[in-house]
């Protein structure tokens, strides 16, 4: 039998903090051990310990048609795992979820992340940029429990990036952030490292083309996104993030990928 952990170290470059709801939660838990899902797929989910990343079952429940989506763990949950087998017993409260809108389905909601501290809403100073879907972005984020930055890309492409900013003016009243970036730059996305340090974690949210892959590979130091072209017509980019994946950054925090989105 595998002993019980102490998340503060083994969890402490995953978010893990000792204020979180789920801390609390372990604490009570009697048996088991923790770790944060990474990644979910049809066939489970990706977990990391602090140590390694390995496959875990959801529980039989979770895998039953007609079960309330809603109840599963997602990416950033902190989850209870059985004392010997890779297998999920509980996800643990969450401090935030980001939800949306289910492509395609009325009525029905999405959870996309949990436990995030930051929603970076990216979009590109091009024809991406929406005034009307950044400001339902922020209505959802800020039902989510977490803070919003809007992060707006392909600085280094636009010759008149002024004009886009002035157009947010009534939202930066309101105390939300705006960040302009060329997301190539690493001294350029520098601006965003407040919100990227030890124990915090974010999501990166945005249409697809918005340059999400690409500022992610540039936070990360590497090629862990691959980006893909942009059509000329109309600047929109090929869906190149195919599911939702938390990565650990070089900042000390962690980032949550996701997919663009059509619908909100």
């Amino acid at each position: 039998m595998i002993g019980r952990m102490d998340p503060v170290h083994a969890l402490a470059g995953l978010g893990w903090r000792a204020d979180l709801p789920a801390a609390q939660a372990w604490r009570d838990a009697l048996e088991g051990r923790i770790a944060r899902v990474s990644a979910q797929h049809r066939s489970g989910y990706a977990v990391c310990d602090g140590r390694r990343e390995f496959a875990v079952q959801a529980p039989a429940p979770w895998t039953r048609k007609g079960f309330d989506p809603e109840l599963r763990a997602v990416v950033g949950d902190f989850v209870r795992l059985h004392p010997d087998q890779d297998l999920i017993l509980e996800w643990l409260p969450r401090s935030s979820l980001f939800r949306r809108g289910a492509a395609g389905e009325q009525r029905r909601v999405q959870a996309i992340a949990a436990n995030i501290d930051t929603v970076l809403v990216v979009t590109g100073l091009d024809r991406d940029f929406n005034l009307r879907r950044l400001e339902r972005y922020l209505v959802l984020i800020h039902a989510s429990g977490a803070t919003p930055v809007l992060v707006l890309t392909k600085l280094d492409r636009c010759e008149d990036a002024p004009q886009y900013r002035d157009q947010l003016d009534a939202i930066a009243a309101t105390g939300v952030s705006v960040v302009m970036v060329n997301a190539k730059d690493r001294a350029s996305v520098a601006q965003l490292d407040p919100w990227l340090g030890a124990g915090q974690t974010v999501v990166l949210v945005g249409s697809s083309g918005a340059g999400k892959s690409t500022l992610t590979n540039t936070l990360l130091g590497r090629e862990k996104m691959k980006t893909g072209a942009v059509r000329a017509q109309d600047s929109r980019g090929r869906h190149t993030t195919t599911h939702r994946a938390l990565l650990t950054l070089p900042q000390g925090g962690c980032l949550i990928d996701t997919p663009g989105m059509r619908e909100l």
